[in-house]
């Protein structure tokens, strides 16, 4: 593990990131770019502003280009990408020569404006005296080169226990900004977050990465605590935080994306223990669930656990495939996507080692933080024995969610179509009890709903199988997707 240490308070809240993809055109850019000016002045930085009261925060490129025919293009120009979208637009007046250092040169737009330095070689930029829209500002920055990809996430920091601190105010947002830059994906975060109208400069590292698809995500931790660059520190003990950066990892992606989320907490002198949570402005949709019963890994917890003792009689549940069925039975899907699935029919079956009258299925604390809407969808079937429906008035398949394990909420329902029994079962529309929807055949088909998070950081889901304890009621289920933006 490569860690690179913190130094003093408040607000060291803010973490690590990786190397994001670009798409191929633009990483062939910049590296063109970037080989020519590795160790000049001229070429790319990037990094990240705050304004100190927090209202307003961006990503910064500065680039100042290797000559040109056109005079205007070789002027240097800075862009403020705000978290809103919003840009803005800086220039120098002057033209800057290869390889010598620059003094305070001033940028400067009808909003912005900030004076930058840097050595001939390119190292240690730094700017002053930033504005925007008359607020005093932070910027850091970082020379991006062909080794060392540097990127910038803006985001915020909350409190929520807080203990009557008069700055860290429950539902007040403020500034965390991060900027990573190393050559081998690991470590070396700069951090810049407001406390009040104060910024603070810290790092962190990051470690642990594992790739899922196109996503990539590492678990990120603090060092022992933070300097000011504007202000003065917080008072006491340094602020320790963890969390989970994700970004793309393919160039051919359907998309750039790099976020960040986790929580903080704070050993204070005067009020205690305070503690928050942290997220950036950018998230990255990624896949939370894809289970496709193809194997024995899976990422569910099941209540009871799998029982196919009493298969041969067609009491059973847990993850089955056409070929565990017995020729004779009557048991028959299509549409199988694969070559397994899970199952349940007559979960109280005397066949059965642990007859149970309900099963469930549970992913437990999904992270959503940062996120805003949470898709779910599945492939359901159900067996019809001969010409006959099976499903009594109690029998029910369920796809709920619940952000405290507690209080759990209908997705979708698959219901008996009545009261009465062997009725056929069919999509619950108005999650009233009673199958009003589309029906459940013996052919494997999708369907899908979704809810919002609610600021909710984290979200548990289920299937919930009840009610299936007669002969010949089934279900079938396979291929579950969550997915998050």
């Amino acid at each position: 593990m490569k860690k690179i240490l913190l130094g003093g308070a408040l607000i060291a809240l803010l973490f690590g990131c990786s190397k994001d993809s670009t798409h191929s055109l633009q990483q062939d850019a910049a590296l063109t770019t970037n080989l020519n000016t590795d160790e000049s002045n001229l070429g790319i930085y990037k990094g990240v502003f705050t304004t100190l009261d927090a209202e307003y925060r961006a990503v910064v490129t500065v680039n100042f280009p290797l000559k040109s025919h056109n005079a205007a293009e070789a002027l240097p120009t800075a862009t403020l990408q705000l978290q809103t979208g919003e840009v803005h637009v800086l220039r120098a007046d002057e033209m800057v020569n290869n390889h010598e250092t620059i003094t305070n040169l001033f940028f400067h737009s009808p909003e912005a404006n900030f004076n930058f330095s840097v050595h001939a070689d390119g190292s240690e930029p730094t700017v002053t005296d930033a504005t925007f829209k008359g607020a005093a500002s932070d910027i850091i920055l970082m020379k991006e080169t062909s080794l060392a990809p540097v990127t910038p996430i803006t985001g915020t920091y909350e409190c929520g226990t807080c203990n009557g601190h008069p700055v860290l105010g429950t539902g007040l947002t403020q500034t965390f900004n991060m900027v990573f830059a190393t050559p081998d994906g690991t470590g070396n975060i700069t951090t810049q977050s407001t406390l009040g109208t104060s910024v603070i400069a810290g790092i962190g590292y990051q470690d642990n990465c594992v790739a899922d698809g196109i996503l990539t995500s590492c678990t990120l931790e603090s060092g022992d605590g933070s300097t000011t660059t504007t202000g003065h520190l917080a008072n006491g003990n340094p602020v320790t935080w963890n969390g989970t950066h994700t970004f793309n990892n393919e160039p051919t992606g359907p998309q750039d994306c790099s976020g960040a989320s986790g929580t903080w907490q704070w050993q204070s002198i005067s009020y205690g223990l305070i503690t928050g949570t942290f997220v950036s402005d950018s998230t990255c949709p990624g896949v939370l669930i894809f289970e496709d019963f193809e194997d024995a890994t899976f990422d569910y917890t099941a209540d009871p656990v799998d029982d196919l003792s009493g298969i041969a009689g067609e009491d059973y549940y847990g993850i089955v495939g056409l070929g565990l069925f017995e020729p004779g039975d009557d048991v028959s899907y299509s549409n199988v996507q694969g070559s397994q699935f899970y199952g349940a029919q007559d979960t109280d079956g005397t066949f059965l080692t642990n007859p149970t009258s309900s099963v469930r299925l549970i992913w437990s604390d999904l992270n959503v933080a940062g996120l805003s809407n949470v898709d779910v969808s599945a492939f359901f079937a159900e067996d019809d024995d001969g010409t006959n429906e099976d499903w009594d008035g109690n029998s029910s398949v369920r796809i709920e969610y619940s952000f405290n394990n507690s209080t759990w909420n209908d997705l979708i329902a698959i219901e008996s179509s009545a009261i009465t029994a062997n009725t056929a079962p069919r999509i619950d529309t108005d999650f009233d009890g009673i199958g009003d929807g589309a029906e459940i055949t013996d052919t494997f088909t999708q369907y899908s709903a979704s809810f919002a998070t609610a600021g909710n950081a984290t979200v548990s889901i289920r299937v919930f199988i009840t009610g299936l304890d007669a002969g010949d009621e089934d279900i079938a289920i396979d291929d579950i997707r969550v997915e998050a933006n």
